[in-house]
């Protein structure tokens, strides 16, 4: 907690020194409320990957069999039939269980030190003050060069996923996941247009837009620590229409589970192989798990609806259909 409370002080220095500099008022009380550490954010994550794990040891127990065959990784008898001499428990709880134990204890530490440990819905809130502290770089530089402006944009380019994540989360908090969802995501698209066309405006004046990025940033941290989701910039700051790049989104979203589902076929495959499991068996489980691992990732991450739109879109693209 030292760790994590060390790591928010220091972000929340930097954000109001930057906010005093440009002039725009930060709440220091509820950004630091609304990051205080969440004692069972660390148990939950773990919680899933064990939860993957587990999906993972059933696979491999599916197949246990396929090592009971002659010159298996078991070392069957001839009969054939693996019994539980053949497996040395204590060998097997100390390759397994120590590194998992370490493991963990790492990863704990790690999101301690970089303050991870917070309310999903406070997350946003690290994107925001980064992208204040960097409109007070580019408000604040007597220099001509352009590098830093560039900089801040592509700050700005980050906050939308985050804001689309923030959505999701928001609604699920609530167990309202149909009409709230709907809402908060047309008001945090129309947020993230919002920022996108004050960073559009550095090209033209880098003083003038990063000050209005700095006052953006600055209000919208202030409502999310004060849990005003549905109202995260006011009415008059909010552009009129959301424009945003929905193909950019579902390909980063697919791209994602994509690259998750993958990697997990590619560990179960290596772990599979030694047990002697035939390769007619392993492709066609490799692929079918790979489909449904996509699946049930996109539906964790971002709901069944969202899962079922985003699968349709893969089948789409293949066919002549046109993409939803």
């Amino acid at each position: 907690m030292r760790m994590h409370h060390r790591y928010v002080e220091e972000r929340l220095d930097l954000a109001e020194r930057a906010a005093s500099d440009l002039g725009v008022v930060l709440n220091r009380l509820s950004i630091g409320e609304a990051l205080s550490y969440e004692r069972w954010t660390f148990a939950r994550h773990m919680v899933r990957v064990f939860s993957f794990l587990f999906v993972v040891g059933l696979l491999l127990y599916g197949v246990y069999r396929a090592g009971c065959t002659p010159g298996g990784l078991l070392n069957p008898p001839k009969d054939g039939q693996c019994t539980t001499n053949d497996l040395n428990s204590h060998m097997v709880l100390m390759q397994i269980g120590v590194p998992t134990v370490i493991v963990v204890c790492v990863f704990w530490l790690q999101s301690a030190r970089k303050g991870e440990n917070i309310a999903r819905c406070s997350r946003p809130l690290y994107r925001l003050l980064d992208l204040l502290c960097a409109s007070a770089i580019v408000a604040g530089a007597n220099t001509g060069r352009y590098t830093e402006a560039v900089r801040l944009s592509k700050k700005v380019s980050e906050l939308r996923l985050p804001l689309r994540n923030f959505a999701r989360d928001a609604a699920s908090e609530f167990r309202s996941r149909q009409v709230l969802r709907e809402e908060l995501i047309e008001h945090l698209d129309r947020v993230d247009t919002t920022f996108a066309e004050a960073a559009d405006q550095l090209v033209a004046d880098r003083e003038a837009a990063a000050r209005r990025l700095a006052a953006l940033a600055s209000t919208a941290a202030n409502s999310i620590a004060a849990g005003k989701f549905a109202s995260v910039l006011p009415e008059g700051d909010l552009a009129a229409k959301a424009v945003l790049e929905p193909d950019r989104l579902d390909g980063r979203r697919l791209g994602r589970a994509c690259l998750w589902a993958v990697l997990a076929v590619i560990v179960s495959s290596a772990l599979l192989s030694p047990l002697g499991a035939p390769v007619e068996l392993l492709l066609p489980l490799a692929t079918l798990a790979f489909i449904v691992l996509v699946y049930v990732l996109l539906a964790f991450w971002y709901g069944l609806g969202e899962a079922t739109r985003l699968t349709k879109s893969i089948a789409s693209f293949f066919s002549s259909t046109p993409q939803l």
